[in-house]
């Protein structure tokens, strides 16, 4: 066994999750006994608060790291949630829905969609995961705190003027040609890691990550060893030290014990 107490980070979809968004079950006890080891382990995902149900929660984690690292929980407080600034987020709302780019905004208590579009694309995201208590509510009802934003072409989108904007005022990472990840300038996954070194005053800590996805890339290349998801991305598994099993074949607990963290 490990001896020396690290951080371990967690992505969510494709990592720790099934394909019906719940904790893998051979996950949750690998976990559970890792923490019983002395390490400490948090969730690092893209999802933001608010699509982050009590069954994840009640895994048992030492901290969240939400919205690619905009919204940080240490210790059961929110110690960092940065907000999208309105002046910008109202400009690239303008831009998509004149050019009929679908969205979905992501915040600390809900997530913002467009109700009113000719397409069904809010219907079929709210469908899609019909089986969380998510807060939804049209973008128009105003005050809207936002960490990120992602957003989905269509073949109705001109997306040309959405993206120089994009490019212009945030980071972008651009999952396939038609749908991206939207976030402030700066602010990563491994941007999450850092403050949670920082809070613990454990800048030399061993840390390991597991991800499945681009948004997973600055985390795995971070962590001292970075592990790949079964079904991972080929670029995130080109950057990673170590390619474990898909989730549903027991992926995180066969790197736990690869690893020596878990018996």
């Amino acid at each position: 066994m490990t001896s020396q107490p690290a951080l371990v980070f967690f992505d969510l979809d494709g990592t720790l999750l099934d394909k019906q968004h719940r904790p893998v079950p051979s996950a949750v006890a690998a976990i559970r006994q890792l923490r019983a080891n002395g390490h400490l382990t948090y969730i690092n995902t893209g999802r933001c608060m608010a699509m982050i149900n009590q069954e994840i929660i009640d895994v048992g984690f030492d901290g969240i790291i939400a919205g690619c690292g905009t919204h940080v929980i240490f210790n059961g407080h929110t110690i960092h949630n940065l907000l999208m600034p309105t002046d910008l987020l109202n400009e690239a709302l303008r831009l998509m829905v004149e050019n009929h780019v679908d969205f979905w905004l992501e915040g600390p208590e809900c997530v913002y969609l467009d109700t009113l579009t000719s397409g069904n694309f809010h219907n079929e995201f709210i469908e899609f995961f019909h089986n969380w208590l998510i807060q939804f509510n049209d973008f128009r009802q105003g005050n809207l705190r936002v960490n990120k934003f992602s957003y989905e072409c269509n073949a109705r989108s001109n997306f040309a003027p959405v993206e120089a904007f994009i490019r212009k005022h945030f980071d972008l990472i651009l999952h396939r040609p038609e749908h991206g990840e939207v976030l402030s300038i700066g602010y990563s996954k491994a941007t999450g890691m850092a403050l949670i070194k920082d809070l613990l005053r454990r800048p030399d800590a061993l840390t390991y990550a597991f991800g499945d996805s681009l948004n997973d890339l600055d985390m795995l290349k971070a962590a001292d060893v970075g592990v790949a998801m079964g079904g991972s991305m080929p670029h995130l598994i080109e950057h990673s030290d170590h390619l474990t099993d898909a989730p549903d074949d027991h992926g995180i607990e066969k790197a736990l014990r690869h690893y020596q963290l878990i018996e």
